[in-house]
């Protein structure tokens, strides 16, 4: 069962877990032969242990519940059209330019210049010790210890530009992987095997609601978890 296991799923009228149970049914062929056939189904754990009151029903088809999601994701999937990832490719690049440009490359001089003066300070501290400065070292020390604040204010503000560059930078790597990644998901998908294939569900969904006519989905938006749980688990495989 592609969704049980992982506390996804439950009832849209109670809020019970929705389990697994087999429903069997015996029937006898021509030659004589008896056969029992047992399937998998979905069942409302609060209505099947009668803990509580639901208006829902106790089981649910197996087939109609998993077809329905995953229709659900591949238009998900699909959704990302391929120009839409472009615009924001282009976006990225653009934050990237700007930041690394114009307010990285500002700061770090600003950063040397007041590393200078800084340099100028430690020089006349020893000249006022012997007597050949203007400043009293008393005044010098002040200065330092505005002007290495200063410095550290800067160097913070130089960290969180790159980080934020870093972080863009990352995206675009990103949105570069989920490009390549969609033609084809479907059959990358397929490939895995059932433990596999839930691990890369539960990246990207948060819930799933079913209803006697529909069943709801709510996506947790981390594609490239998702994608990255399908592209491990293929490395994997050719591996082995």
């Amino acid at each position: 069962m592609l969704l049980t296991g992982m506390g996804l799923i439950s009832c849209g009228y109670c809020g019970s877990p929705l389990t697994t149970t087999y429903n069997t049914k015996s029937y006898t062929r021509k030659n004589g032969e008896k056969v029992k056939r047992r399937s998998p189904k979905y069942r409302c754990s609060g209505k099947a242990h009668k803990m509580t009151k639901c208006a829902g029903q106790t089981i649910y088809s197996h087939n109609r519940i998993e077809s329905v999601f995953l229709n659900e994701i591949s238009k998900f999937i699909e959704g990302f059209r391929e120009e839409d990832l472009e615009k924001r490719i282009k976006s990225s690049v653009n934050r990237i330019e700007k930041k690394s440009d114009v307010e990285l490359k500002s700061q770090k001089r600003k950063l040397s210049k007041n590393k200078k003066e800084l340099e100028v300070l430690h020089d006349e501290v020893v000249k006022s010790l012997t007597g050949d400065s203007s400043f009293t070292p008393e005044l010098l020390n002040e200065l330092m210890k505005k002007k290495e604040i200063t410095i550290k204010e800067i160097e913070n503000k130089i960290e969180i530009l790159e980080k934020d560059l870093q972080k863009e930078k990352d995206e675009i790597g990103q949105i570069e992987k989920i490009k390549s990644f969609i033609p084809d998901w479907k059959n990358e998908f397929e490939n895995l095997d059932l433990p596999e294939k839930k691990v890369a569900i539960s990246k990207i969904i948060k819930q799933v609601t079913v209803y006697r006519e529909e069943i709801k989905i709510e996506f947790n938006f981390n594609i490239k978890e998702f994608i990255d749980s399908i592209n491990f688990n293929k490395k994997v495989d050719q591996v082995s």
